[in-house]
């Protein structure tokens, strides 16, 4: 299911009672400035759910960014960067 509420991931899978994958996603390019505290805020906010967790991210540098705050407060998440257009692929 997909939800993004304050108390939620924006997706989220169970299977039967069990909660199997968190993820949060963005679709900001840059960690900078509000972009960067966001995500903090949202990796933080990840980290406390059940299941595999993924930051799914669009850029390279949003990739690097999001696994170094993982690393550093040592959250167990995945991130992955998808493309965000056809062309990028």
């Amino acid at each position: 299911r997909q939800t993004g509420g304050a108390s939620e991931p924006d997706l989220e899978a169970i299977k039967g009672a069990e909660i199997v994958v968190s993820a949060e996603i963005t679709t900001s390019r840059r960690p900078i400035g509000t972009i960067l505290e966001r995500m903090k805020k949202t990796l933080v906010k990840l980290n406390a759910f059940n299941g595999k967790k993924f930051y799914f991210v669009r850029t390279e540098s949003m990739k690097e960014k999001a696994e170094a705050e993982a690393k550093t407060k040592q959250q167990n998440i995945t991130v992955v960067c998808l493309p965000h257009v056809t062309s990028e692929l």
